[in-house]
């Protein structure tokens, strides 16, 4: 009776599989929920972001920026009501968030 189900199981190609269990994984690190820092203006529609709204935004690595052996943080997400794209990124010497782009 069980070497008749044994026969039954499927057996699927491993290196498909974990070609796209890694890729989803490392997109779901990128993914995050973010509290904003400090409070933001959008330059399109001059929307203010308050400090401590919610948001999703990705966190990318900025290679070439270290601090101390830290590497230097960019946060990219969207205007709550424009839905334009806005970026901020850590200053780690200052210990403050700078706007980068679409924002002020």
């Amino acid at each position: 009776m069980s070497d008749r189900k044994c026969i039954s199981k499927y057996q699927g190609d491993s290196d498909q599989y974990k070609k796209n269990f890694v890729s989803k994984i490392s997109l779901k690190n990128k993914k995050i929920r973010f509290m904003v820092p400090i409070p933001i203006k959008c330059r399109i529609c001059l929307f203010k972001i308050l400090k401590g709204k919610k948001i999703n935004a990705i966190k990318e690595k900025i290679l070439n920026k270290r601090y101390t052996g830290i590497n230097f943080l960019r946060f990219y997400f969207h205007c709550v009501k424009c839905r334009s794209g806005l970026s901020i990124v850590t200053d780690l010497a200052e210990l403050k968030y700078k706007p980068e782009v679409n924002c002020f």
